[in-house]
């Protein structure tokens, strides 16, 4: 997984910053001079499955990927409050602690999510959001089912290996190499202080209010990239299109032969869809809505 403009591996490095009462874990790649990118992962998830995307930018890109609260090695909250105000107030105490500025925010799925409803107070820090196969709508029965779930004790095992084999990707449809999922595996696991093991997510996380990403979407002002990918049963191309569509400064892209884990299935594809609009919407190269261009396919690479 290296950067292709680069002959080696960018140096990566754990951090941690307090936040709204909390500790949150970020990963981080490059120069701190340079222009930023914050990457927020799905629910369930954790910073490194953006490993292979960041090493792409670290060469012109100061990236952070940040561990949502509840997830990964970020600290759970006592008082379970997963809301989405909430993370998003997490992402602007992170943005102002680090003194970041110009921000180019990316999120999949929960994460896109979390950025849309941060993006929507119009920060002065953010100069462009990118929405990754996110779900759109989640209210009524489905909703229902998901506060049960989350309402379950999470599970623990005897040791690491059988936390391993128990792990499974939320859908479940992937193209992405056994190596690649067995490496997020291993992350996705942590031991336990009665000395069992289980996974690095707090199942409360998932008891969060109903999902309405149209009634955010009119107020975000700043550039905004709606990704899907092509074989995504997550976010069907109506939805893509109408969020597109209501974001005053949308546009939309499809990632060829991604399932929803568009930096699995595709990080070559996602990755070249990024750069492109990160060039688009560089300081030297201002964004007009008459000018949006068309949408396209990127195919696997």
């Amino acid at each position: 997984m290296t950067n292709p403009a680069s002959t080696s591996t960018p140096a990566v490095h754990d951090r941690f910053v307090r936040v709204n009462g909390l500790e949150l874990h970020y990963r981080d790649w490059g120069n701190r001079q340079a222009p930023p990118v914050m990457l927020l992962h799905a629910g369930g998830c954790h910073a490194g499955w953006w490993t292979e995307i960041a090493e792409r930018f670290a060469d012109r890109h100061y990236v952070i990927a940040l561990d949502l609260r509840g997830h990964g090695d970020s600290h759970r909250p006592d008082s379970g409050d997963y809301a989405f105000d909430t993370h998003a107030s997490d992402i602007a105490a992170v943005i102002e602690v680090l003194g970041l500025e110009n921000v180019r925010l990316v999120g999949h799925s929960l994460g896109g999510y979390v950025g849309l409803v941060y993006a929507s107070r119009r920060p002065a820090q953010l100069r462009a959001l990118v929405l990754a196969d996110m779900l759109c709508e989640l209210d009524g029965p489905a909703l229902e089912r998901v506060h049960e779930a989350s309402r379950k004790p999470s599970p623990t095992f005897a040791s690491r290996p059988e936390a391993e084999a128990r792990f499974r990707l939320q859908p479940s449809e992937t193209v992405a190499s056994p190596q690649v999922l067995a490496a997020l595996t291993a992350q996705a696991v942590t031991e336990m202080p009665d000395g069992r093991f289980g996974f690095k997510f707090d199942r409360r996380a998932m008891g969060h209010p109903a999902v309405r990403a149209w009634d955010f979407a009119p107020d975000v002002r700043c550039p905004t990239l709606v990704v899907r990918g092509e074989l995504s049963s997550l976010m069907p191309r109506e939805h893509a299109e109408r969020l597109a569509g209501l974001l005053p400064s949308g546009e939309l892209r499809e990632i060829g032969g991604a399932c929803h884990h568009l930096m699995l299935d595709n990080p070559h594809g996602f990755a070249e869809v990024l750069r492109d609009f990160f060039t688009d919407h560089s300081p030297a190269r201002p964004w007009s809505a008459a000018h949006r261009p068309p949408a396209w396919q990127c195919r696997r690479g």
